[in-house]
C-alpha cells in the first residue's frame, strides 16, 4: 500500500509539473502580458484551469489599432491548444502592417491545416483607425466576425450604436478558395464611444433574476464610461455567486475616447533613418525597385512587403509615416489607375462598404495591368529624405479634379494628407505616375 501511495503522488506530481510547463508555455505563446494599450481592457475567466478564449490588441506601423478575439471549440486544454496558435500570427502581421482581411485568410488556413474538423475557432478580428488629417478625428471600425457574439459599438452613455454581427464561418470550416475575408464598415467623426467583445460564455451567463447578460445588460448600463468595465466584471460576479463558469467567459473593451496619438508607434523616423544615413558618408544611396503583374497585384498584400523591404535595407524599425504615405500612394494607383473606382461611392448610404466590396471584385477579376515601384534613399546636404515613384499602366485618374481634396467627404482626403507628410509630391501626365519626397 505505501509503495502504490508513493507511486500514485509521483503520478500527481509529474503531472502538476507538465501543467505547469504547460501553463508557462500557453502564457508566452498568447502574450496576454503584452497587451498594454491605454485604449484596451480585458478579463478572461476560464471554466477550466486553461482557457480555451484568446485575446489580443497590437498597432500596426501607421497606429490602427487590431484586436483579436478567438473562442476555440470546447473547453480546458484542447480548447486552448485549438487558439494559441493564432497569437503569434496576430502579432506578427499586424506588426508587418498587414490588413485584418489578410490576417483573417491566413489564420484560416493555419487553423484549417492543424485542427481537423468538427473542431473550429470562432473569431472576431478589428481594425480602428483614426484620420491623420489635422483637425480631424473621424474613425473606421473594420470587422470580421466569424461565430462570435456581435461585437458591440455604443456611446459612452451606454446606448447603442452598431452590432457586428457575424457574418462567416467560423476559422478552419472552409479552405482558402471558399473562405470570406471581407468585413464589415462602420465609419464615425462621433468621439465619444466604446466598443465591446465578449465570448458567447458571457452572453449566456443568467442572472438570478434570468435576465440574460446579452444586449440590454451589456449596453445599457448607466455607469461612467471610466468604470463601465469594473461594473461589468461585478455583474459577472454577481451572476456566478462564488461558483466557477459553465464556459469560458472573456470580454474586452475597447475606448475610443482616447486619442490614437496616445498609443502611436514610439520609434521616430526621423530620428531612425537619419542614423542609418549617418554611416552612409562613403556609401552609395540605396534604391530598390519592385513590378507587380496583375497575378501579384490580386495575390499579395503589397504594402506590408514594401515596408518590410525598406527596413531590412535601413535596419531600423520605421515608423507609421512611410507606411501611411506607402499606403496612400499605393492604393491611389491601384484602386483609381489599374481598378477605376470612383471615391464618390463612399459618399453613399453604406458607401464604405459597396467600395471595398467592389474592390475586392475588379481586384479578382484583374487579368491584365502592372504597377511599378521604387523607393530610394538620398542624402543632400546635411538632410535626407526617401523618394517614392509610383507608376501604373493604367489610364491615370483625375487628382487635381474640384472636391477631390475635400476634406469633409469620406473620400479624396489621401491626398491632403499626403501633402501634409510630404515635401514633394507631383503627378505626372494624366496621373498614372506619381513622386513622393518624405524627408528625414
Amino acid at each position: 500500500m505505501k509503495r502504490q501511495n508513493e507511486v500514485l503522488q509521483l503520478y500527481k506530481s509529474r503531472i502538476e509539473e507538465e501543467r505547469e510547463i504547460a501553463r508557462d508555455l500557453m502564457q508566452q505563446i498568447s502574450a496576454l502580458d503584452t497587451i498594454n494599450d491605454p485604449a484596451v481592457r480585458f478579463k478572461m475567466k476560464p471554466m477550466d484551469e486553461f482557457s480555451g478564449d484568446l485575446v489580443a490588441a497590437a498597432r500596426t506601423p501607421d497606429g490602427r489599432l487590431h484586436l483579436l478575439f478567438a473562442d476555440g471549440t470546447g473547453h480546458g486544454l484542447n480548447a486552448a491548444l485549438s487558439v494559441t496558435p493564432l497569437a503569434q500570427l496576430f502579432y506578427q502581421m499586424t506588426r508587418k502592417g498587414f490588413d485584418i482581411t489578410s490576417i483573417a485568410s491566413e489564420m484560416n488556413q493555419r487553423v484549417r491545416s492543424y485542427l481537423p474538423l468538427p473542431r473550429y475557432v470562432a473569431a472576431v478580428l478589428v481594425s480602428i483607425e483614426t484620420s491623420m488629417l489635422p483637425m480631424q478625428h473621424r474613425r473606421t471600425i473594420r470587422v470580421w466576425n466569424g461565430g462570435c457574439p456581435p461585437a458591440t459599438l455604443f456611446h459612452i452613455d451606454g446606448g447603442g450604436i452598431h452590432h457586428f454581427r457575424s457574418r462567416h464561418l467560423p476559422m478552419g470550416v472552409v479552405g482558402r478558395d471558399a473562405f470570406d475575408s471581407s468585413v464589415e464598415y462602420f465609419e464615425s467623426a462621433d468621439q465619444s464611444m466604446q466598443l465591446l467583445l465578449c465570448s458567447d460564455g458571457l452572453t449566456e451567463l443568467a442572472l438570478d433574476s434570468g435576465v440574460q447578460l446579452g444586449d440590454s445588460g451589456l449596453l445599457y448600463l448607466q455607469d461612467a464610461p471610466d468604470e463601465r468595465f469594473d461594473s461589468l466584471l461585478i455583474l459577472i460576479d454577481e451572476a456566478l455567486k462564488n461558483s466557477s463558469p459553465v464556459d469560458d467567459i472573456s470580454l474586452m473593451l475597447v475606448d475610443l475616447t482616447r486619442r490614437q496619438e496616445d498609443a502611436a508607434p514610439e520609434a521616430s523616423l526621423a530620428d531612425t533613418v537619419k542614423s542609418y544615413l549617418d554611416d552612409l558618408q562613403d556609401q552609395d544611396d540605396w534604391s530598390f525597385s519592385l513590378i507587380l503583374t496583375a497575378a501579384q497585384l490580386r495575390r499579395l498584400d503589397t504594402v506590408p512587403l514594401l515596408l518590410n523591404v525598406a527596413s531590412q535595407f535601413e535596419e531600423a524599425h520605421l515608423d507609421g509615416k512611410l507606411f501611411v504615405v506607402l499606403a496612400e500612394l499605393f492604393n491611389n494607383v491601384l484602386d483609381h489607375g489599374l481598378l477605376k473606382l470612383d471615391s464618390k461611392l463612399k459618399n453613399e448610404t453604406n458607401g464604405m462598404e459597396m467600395y471595398f466590396e467592389e474592390r475586392a471584385s475588379r481586384l479578382a477579376s484583374l487579368g491584365q495591368g502592372k504597377i511599378e515601384i521604387r523607393l530610394e534613399i538620398l542624402q543632400y546636404g546635411q538632410n535626407g529624405g526617401i523618394r517614392i515613384r509610383i507608376h501604373d499602366s493604367g489610364s491615370g485618374f483625375d487628382h487635381a479634379r474640384p472636391g477631390f481634396n475635400d476634406e469633409h467627404a469620406k473620400h479624396g482626403r489621401g491626398i491632403t494628407l499626403l501633402r501634409s507628410l510630404c515635401s514633394r509630391l507631383e503627378y505626372q501626365g494624366d496621373g498614372s505616375e506619381v513622386i513622393a519626397l518624405l524627408p528625414l
